[in-house]
């Protein structure tokens, strides 16, 4: 096999190992509605979840995963919210480096609730409202904190 050839085939195997992360990282079984998530996380009662409430709940759904209170979630506690193989996908997927242990700290899942709000709030005024809640990178936020 010349370099030509093993470079084609290296090629069809990344596109097609792509196609598959993002199949495996997108939420095609979306968990709730952009309403029923507001129900559920919007303490102010202003119709929106802000940056604070998404994280308060993604704190709370950390505590109660975290049973042996390591401090750390791994892939199995993690369940299908993320991957964290995920850690290393470039825009719009800006995921940051996760321990090589392949743990994720609540500070790290903190950031990376953050990173998920940020690529949802389309109106970027700081709030999600239900129509950007049930946008991909809404439902995306969502499974990190249900």
């Amino acid at each position: 096999m010349n370099i030509t050839q093993l470079l084609k085939s290296a090629a069809v195997l990344l596109i097609a190992a792509g196609a598959w992360i993002a199949l495996e990282g997108s939420p095609v079984g979306a968990q709730m509605s952009g309403i029923d998530a507001i129900k559920s996380f919007d303490k102010d009662g202003d119709g929106t979840i802000d940056l604070n409430e998404a994280k308060t709940a993604g704190a709370a759904l950390f505590d109660k995963l975290d049973a042996g209170r390591h401090g750390v979630l791994t892939n199995k506690e993690l369940g299908d919210r993320v991957k964290l193989w995920q850690q290393a996908l470039p825009s719009p997927n800006p995921f940051k480096m996760f321990a090589a242990e392949g743990n994720i700290t609540r500070d790290e899942y903190l950031a990376l609730i953050e990173t998920r709000f940020k690529l949802a709030d389309q109106e970027h005024d700081g709030k999600l409202d239900a129509k950007e809640l049930e946008s991909e990178a809404g439902q995306a936020l969502l499974k990190l904190l249900q």
